[in-house]
């Protein structure tokens, strides 16, 4: 017997459910010529998108005040003026940070092993 636990539509739906940033841009900082930056740009750009948040790119160089602050340090993530990731960003780390669901595909990676951890404990009780 199937638990209604085991639905991976009624497991995407709770992982879904919107995230508290939904009103808050997430600010990448970043300069020209960087491919750390570019590949960072191309994970906000995918979790802002898959979240409906909104995002600015900033470059460090437009003022002395950005790169003195920033540095040789980018990509730089930052919400509400708070650094969550910085240097090498990965999509992970980032949704981990940003407190959103991980990509779809580990989300079914965890409802196969909830269903499976149920269907076993179900089986268990039989016995």
């Amino acid at each position: 017997m199937r638990s209604a636990l085991c639905s991976l539509s009624s497991i995407f739906a709770r992982l879904r459910e919107g995230p508290a940033l939904a009103d808050h841009a997430i600010v990448l900082y970043t300069r020209h010529d960087c491919h750390l930056c570019e590949r960072a740009h191309a994970i906000v750009s995918a979790a802002a998108a898959d979240y409906g948040l909104t995002m600015q790119v900033v470059d460090v160089d437009s003022s002395e005040a950005l790169r003195t602050r920033y540095g040789a340090t980018v990509p730089v993530i930052a919400v509400e003026g708070h650094v969550v990731q910085a240097g090498r960003v990965s999509d992970f780390q980032l949704r981990r940070a940003l407190g959103l669901p991980r990509t779809p595909r580990a989300i079914a990676g965890l409802g196969k092993a909830l269903c499976a951890s149920i269907r076993g404990s179900e089986a268990r009780s039989l016995l």
